[in-house]
């Protein structure tokens, strides 16, 4: 167990928050979150009947395959119980608890650079470097309303056995006590601007079982097939529940094995700089916070003539 999230990680084993409503609930996903550990299925099933001994494996032990990876994924479990243990009582609105939840992560990825250094090193006789950078892309009003989004997760990898990518994944934020409300027009300017690059992000608000923030694509059933049907009946706005929500994953589950070692997911980028624009641009007018992982360098950026920001712009080739 990493000793800088001690207290975090037993404030999850002891109060049974985060990922401990969803696995009591739904053990079979288990196998699912340990796909790469090579073990019998009797061992497996096992297991799924115990939420808490995969918990403490998951804190205490390597489960991704890249060990610089398996920092990222614990500094984002830590982020997660902090939000979730001192913001999410506080009621706040999406807004204001996502920008918490990205303090949180910067937070995180602050105490494990000296760590990721060192495995670096370990792992391929280099120094590499973790960054992170929040950037407000809010330009006040409610524009978010032209994009249906106020969140978008990017990353620069830069590893010698990964292909050098910049990526980006937009997220619309709601609050979910068992059940929450959709709106039909936001849905659909967000499936219309991100097609294939977006999904909703739930905060579950209820304290008794105070679950980790969790994902839920936006093109895929249950979200898509209930906007149909209340489009269909001319309905300004549909539910999702908490189990619809429990078919999804955990955030920090979905940033490491879904969008970092899933080349199909996410948009795709030529260099950070590139990435970033991207945003700007006028057809979408994204208003929202831009939270940028770069994991395998430090992130450079400048101050241009006009006031803004400058980011390094080594591109990569198609592929």
């Amino acid at each position: 167990m990493i000793k800088h999230f001690k207290d975090e990680f037993h404030l999850m084993l002891r109060e049974q928050i985060g990922y401990y409503p969803w696995l009591n609930h739904h053990p079979y996903r288990v196998n699912r979150l340990l796909r790469q550990n090579k073990r019998c299925w009797c061992c497996m099933e096992q297991e799924m009947r115990n939420a808490n001994h995969y918990i403490r494996e998951m804190l205490e032990e390597q489960v991704c395959t890249n060990k610089l990876l398996d920092l990222l994924f614990k500094a984002l479990i830590r982020s997660e119980i902090r939000f979730i243990h001192r913001f999410i009582p506080q009621r706040s609105h999406e807004e204001r608890l996502t920008g918490h939840l990205i303090s949180e992560m910067s937070n995180s990825i602050e105490l494990i650079k000296d760590l990721f250094r060192l495995a670096s090193v370990e792992e391929y006789g280099v120094e590499k470097e973790i960054d992170f950078f929040y950037l407000d892309m809010s330009k006040g009003g409610k524009l978010e309303s032209h994009t249906g989004a106020d969140l978008a997760i990017c990353f620069s990898l830069d590893l010698p056995d990964y292909p050098k990518t910049y990526k980006s994944f937009v997220f619309q934020a709601k609050k979910m006590d068992f059940i929450s409300q959709l709106d039909v027009a936001q849905y659909d300017k967000l499936v219309n601007n991100f097609p294939d690059n977006s999904a909703y992000l739930f905060y579950d608000t209820n304290c008794k079982t105070l679950n980790c923030p969790f994902v839920l694509a936006a093109n895929v059933s249950p979200i898509s097939e209930n906007a149909e049907k209340a489009e269909e009946k001319l309905q300004k706005s549909f539910s999702i529940d908490i189990n619809d929500m429990y078919s999804g994953s955990p955030l920090s589950y979905f940033i490491i094995f879904e969008l970092l070692e899933n080349f199909e997911k996410g948009e795709t980028h030529r260099s950070l700089s590139s990435l970033v624009n991207s945003f700007r641009n006028s057809n979408i007018d994204f208003d929202g916070r831009l939270a940028i992982f770069s994991i395998g360098h430090s992130i450079n950026y400048s101050i241009n003539n006009d006031g803004g920001l400058q980011f390094d712009d080594k591109e990569v080739s198609n592929r």
